[in-house]
């Protein structure tokens, strides 16, 4: 499950972004912040916040189709395996876009309780 934001700017060729946070509910310790962004293809613009589930975490490269109306836009994803899954979010926007994206966390809470409890192996 994912909780996030989102900027599109797609003039026919642009970028989309998003940062969040993901919840694994599979290994609560790999939850953590993320951060996405890629280049996109179509008619798009808008801004929001949303949630969202992925079937295989949230890390790695997809194919992500948006579609915005108006005050809502639902997102649908693909990964290497097939679709991966997708959000709506809530904020102003119009258009469509397909993009290309590399999602990355940048912390977890596993890092955060490996920094707090010396768990690096380091005395």
């Amino acid at each position: 499950m994912v909780v996030f934001g989102e900027v599109d700017v797609v003039p026919i060729i642009g970028a989309e972004i998003a940062g969040g946070y993901v919840f694994n509910t599979n290994k609560p310790t790999e939850s953590g912040h993320f951060l996405s962004g890629g280049t996109a293809g179509g008619l798009n613009v808008g801004a929001a916040v949303g949630v969202g589930y992925y079937a295989r975490g949230a890390e790695g490269k997809s194919i992500n189709y948006d579609f915005n109306f108006v005050v809502f836009s639902i997102t649908l994803t693909y990964d290497n395996i097939g679709l991966h899954g997708g959000t709506i979010t809530y904020g102003p926007g119009a258009g469509w876009s397909k993009s290309e994206t590399n999602t990355k966390k940048t912390i977890t809470l596993k890092d955060i309780l490996s920094f707090f409890t010396n768990d690096d192996g380091c005395e």
